[in-house]
């Protein structure tokens, strides 16, 4: 594939004075008129909801979308219609949500079911030349702009990512220290030129790019003519933009330009050619050669050596089972880059061959291309030929075998919808069970005793207000927020906050629910009484209260967990269960109490020890998400509600296992407010492009 005349298309986009948005050489060409309206790096800002495109913002999502149809387009261009699969590559560190963008980039462009594949993972697993035994484990160096250092280990079932680090030590640094070099050696007067140049300082571009083809030709004589040309003509072009701006007022014009240059002259450099790089503002000259190059990015690179070493023992893996070091991206070109890193960490280190583009080709080989494609299938899509039926979710699992599911799958969102009914329902139940086995006066006085076990309606309170919020959370994007009405950029917003929306109201809801509670039984014993009140309302408010906080918490930008809002805050069934079964035990062996003779009532006493032992269970269900930590809790807890078990302690332990269930909110509120969230990401379905 060839863009604007070369192998590669920059990323960088500008923001045209129609609105459209320019990539490549156009893009490069726009920038030095406008400079405030070009950004080089939009992969980069692909979360970012504005990005400064001169007056106007955009998402970084259209910026990238940008990039990907110009791809797109060529790719189909060359082969003649549309492509029955596209992968994308996730660079490394990608977390969820920008993953979530790269789709939404993905599907502006017209793609409709792209193929994710982390980009450490199918250079460990498919590049050319590497081959991994099960137990191994190696570091990949994605040499680029920037510096992604992922450590992988291959597992019985595909390819595990074990450390990522990040750090801006590539070769946008390069490019500035080379900047730098040239400017100081510029003002310097310290110019030579190869044999073969003219002498005297050019201002022109166009005498510019003759003295810089003249000089690539003497210094690379062993240099095949086909690949000496199109660097030659690239160089060129982009020195004689410095050229035709040397005088410009505007610092940020030469600057970019500068940059521009460099790298231009920087990859020339590293194929072993001496390229000749004109001076900002008419200064003289500078011929840039591979060891200059090899001399200003070694400081990078032992940077870049500490980043490895790092995520190497991060990861804590063997040294025995290592497989060395493995360089991709275009700065690995380097002339000199694998032997430095190679000092810098002790591992054995290679570049892969084409670096810049042994990602992408990994990332090829790491799909199946004898995958079968659906009927009618294909790569694009028109803006208005967006099929709901045909939505797809893809769940990222780090390895290179991702799973796709249907969107509209039945299991994952009936789950979602039917677990707030497994507290539901045993709220209802508790509810009946305390009305069935209450007792009061057929006339009831102000103020009339009432034979009532309390604990039953505190505990069918709390249920409903678990209930209520886990019904909130998981249908608050559907009924809130109609996707079709929503940009992809706020989509991920949105869903959050129909999230927080959706839990708040569920509290607000089960509030309501107890107070009917209260109201209801009122009416069953025919007056009312404040003992109804307090024990609906108290704890449904104490309850509803912490999960409001999770609502704000959510609602202030807390980072989605990797199972979804609904499963963070759903009570585990466990307690629910445990808990109603307990109730359940302690309530039938108070009421046959007396109906036994003596010598039996030893066996009510044992189910009371029973009924309280698994609410004992229960609560250290609730206070831990640990399994170690639950069991460490339920030796202390099973023998304390076990020893204080009689036909009066319902109530107190009852009180005891809501406060445990207060406890887990408070503690989802402080996993939320810090962002330490346990799971795999699954976003909601709607929040997916199709």
């Amino acid at each position: 594939m060839v863009f604007d005349g070369g192998p590669f298309l920059p990323s960088g986009v500008l923001r045209s004075d129609t609105g459209r948005v320019l990539t490549g050489a156009q893009a490069r060409t726009a920038a030095v008129e406008h400079p405030d309206r070009y950004v080089p790096d939009p992969v980069r800002r692909i979360s970012a909801e504005a990005v400064p495109c001169g007056a106007v913002a955009l998402p970084g999502v259209d910026l990238v979308a940008a990039v990907l149809r110009r791809v797109l387009d060529e790719t189909e261009r060359m082969c003649g219609g549309a492509l029955a699969e596209v992968v994308l590559v996730v660079p490394p560190g990608w977390g969820p949500q920008r993953r979530q963008c790269l789709l939404e980039a993905a599907n502006h462009a017209g793609v409709r079911r792209p193929v994710l594949v982390p980009a450490a993972v199918a250079v460990a697993g498919a590049a050319d030349g590497v081959d991994l035994s099960v137990g191994q484990w190696v570091a990949v160096c994605d040499l680029g702009a920037r510096a992604a250092v992922s450590v992988v280990r291959r597992t019985g079932s595909g390819i595990e990512a074990l450390a990522e680090m990040d750090s801006d030590a590539g070769g946008d640094r390069i490019d500035h220290a080379l900047a730098v070099h040239v400017t100081t050696n510029a003002a310097a007067h310290h110019t030579t030129r190869p044999a073969g140049v003219p002498a005297g300082r050019e201002t022109a571009g166009e005498t510019a790019g003759e003295t810089v083809r003249a000089g690539v030709a003497a210094a690379s004589g062993a240099a095949s003519g086909a690949v000496l040309e199109p660097v030659s003509q690239a160089v060129s072009q982009a020195v004689c933009d410095v050229a035709e701006i040397s005088d410009a007022s505007d610092p940020s014009a030469v600057s970019e330009a500068m940059l521009v240059a460099v790298r231009a002259a920087k990859e020339a450099a590293a194929a072993g050619q001496a390229v000749v790089v004109p001076g900002p503002h008419g200064r003289p000259s500078v011929v840039l050669t591979g060891a200059d190059v090899t001399d200003v990015a070694g400081t990078v690179l032992d940077v870049v050596a500490c980043l490895v070493s790092q995520a190497v023992e991060a990861a804590e893996v063997p040294p025995a089972t290592g497989a060395g070091l493995l360089l991709v991206g275009g700065t690995a070109a380097i002339p000199g880059a694998a032997d430095r890193l190679a000092a810098g960490t002790g591992l054995p280190t290679r570049v892969l061959p084409d670096p810049q583009r042994a990602t992408v080709l990994a990332a090829a080989r790491a799909t199946d291309p004898n995958r079968p494609v659906a009927a009618g299938r294909d790569s694009r899509r028109g803006p208005r030929a967006a099929d709901p039926a045909s939505l797809r979710r893809t769940v990222s699992t780090g390895r290179s075998d991702d799973v796709s599911m249907p969107a509209g799958s039945v299991a994952p969102r009936m789950r979602d919808l039917i677990g707030p009914l497994v507290p539901a329902l045993a709220s209802l139940g508790l509810f009946i069970l305390a009305l069935g086995t209450g007792e009061g006066p057929d006339d009831p006085p102000p103020g009339f005793p009432l034979l009532l076990e309390d604990g039953l309606l505190a505990l069918a309170a709390v249920f409903v207000v678990v209930a209520a919020v886990s019904f909130g959370v998981a249908s608050g994007p559907d009924l809130l927020v109609n996707p079709a009405r929503v940009p992809p950029s706020r989509r991920a917003r949105m869903a959050r906050t129909a999230a927080a929306a959706g839990a708040a109201a569920g509290a607000c809801a089960g509030v309501a629910v107890a107070g009917l509670y209260a109201i209801a039984a009122a009416g069953y014993f025919g007056g009312w009484h404040l003992r109804l009140l307090a024990w609906t309302l108290l704890p449904a408010i104490v309850v509803a209260a912490v999960a409001t906080a999770c609502a704000a918490m959510i609602y202030r930008g807390a980072p989605p967990p990797r199972n979804g809002w609904v499963r963070l805050l759903s009570l585990p069934h466990r307690c629910v269960i445990l808990a109603t079964a307990g109730t359940v035990i302690m309530i039938w062996a108070q009421n046959i109490y007396y109906l036994q003779p003596l010598y039996l009532r030893w066996k009510i006493d044992l189910m009371l020890d029973v009924g309280a032992i698994v609410l004992g269970i229960a609560t250290a269900c609730a206070v831990a998400d640990r399994i170690l930590i639950q069991i460490l809790a339920a030796t202390v807890l099973i023998p304390t509600f076990g020893l204080s078990a009689s036909r009066d302690s319902l109530n107190t332990v009852i009180c005891l296992f809501a406060a445990a269930v207060a406890w887990w909110w408070l503690r989802r509120a402080l996993q939320i407010g810090t962002g330490h969230i346990r799971g795999p990401i699954r976003p909601p379905a709607w929040t997916r492009p199709p």
